[in-house]
């Protein structure tokens, strides 16, 4: 049995009957930079203002991905005086958790920050938009592993995220980002705050987080992984 992460791997060894687990970090193939014109164009399409921080989170609109909490992040930031702006990018969650996109709506308006918040729906280019984000959030709680946050690293933006489950692996506190213990909308904008006030931060955990990518989790550091797990299953 494969696991993603070494929580992952604890909660297998606990099962029973016993089975041997192995673990295999997934890797991705990096996905092209692109030019700023054309982030332009993606930013102009969208609404998102010039000069604003943006702030952002992609996956599906399910409760357990806390899309609420970077919301409240965000109006915590605002208020303290920062121009941010969220982009929420994704669609419904597949029948799960159905209407949540539109409470998350809701939720902006009540903040008053509906103006400062684009919500995307579901994208085909998600990882083009994702260099739209200055810094991406990852509120996941659990989450198993985390594509999303490889993706984000791999074009250069820095990540703040639940230190559990992949991201606890995934990103380097301080070096490629920021882990936080838990997805509360506080913890989230104490995060945040620093890397929306300091560009040249964001700069260097960026370049740092497309090296980790490279470095630690390629496709074939993946493919390899996963052919030492079958050659100890077959010679056990």
């Amino acid at each position: 049995m494969f696991t993603c992460s070494p929580d992952g791997s604890r909660a297998q060894e606990a099962l029973r009957p016993r089975r041997q687990v192995h673990l295999a970090l997934p890797g991705i193939e990096p996905p092209e930079l692109l030019e700023p014109a054309a982030l332009d164009v993606l930013r102009t399409d969208l609404g998102v203002p010039a000069g604003r921080t943006v702030i952002g989170i992609s996956g599906r609109l399910v409760r357990w991905k806390h899309q609420d909490a970077v919301l409240e992040a965000t109006a915590l930031l605002h208020r303290d005086g920062r121009d941010v702006h969220a982009l929420i990018v994704g669609g419904e969650g597949h029948g799960h958790d159905a209407g949540y996109g539109d409470e998350l709506e809701r939720l902006a308006e009540s903040l008053g920050i509906a103006d400062r918040v684009t919500f995307t729906g579901h994208r085909d280019d998600p990882v083009a938009l994702t260099q739209l984000m200055d810094v991406a959030v990852n509120a996941s709680d659990p989450e198993p592993f985390g594509l999303v946050v490889l993706e984000a690293l791999a074009v250069e933006r820095p990540v703040v995220a639940v230190a559990r489950g992949g991201p606890a692996v995934i990103v380097e506190d301080g070096v490629t980002g920021t882990l936080v213990p838990a997805p509360a909308p506080r913890d989230l904008a104490t995060a945040l705050a620093p890397l929306v006030d300091d560009p040249e931060a964001r700069e260097r955990m960026g370049a740092a987080g497309r090296e980790a990518v490279l470095s630690r989790f390629s496709l074939d550091r993946f493919a390899a992984g996963v052919r030492e797990g079958l050659d100890r299953y077959v010679n056990r």
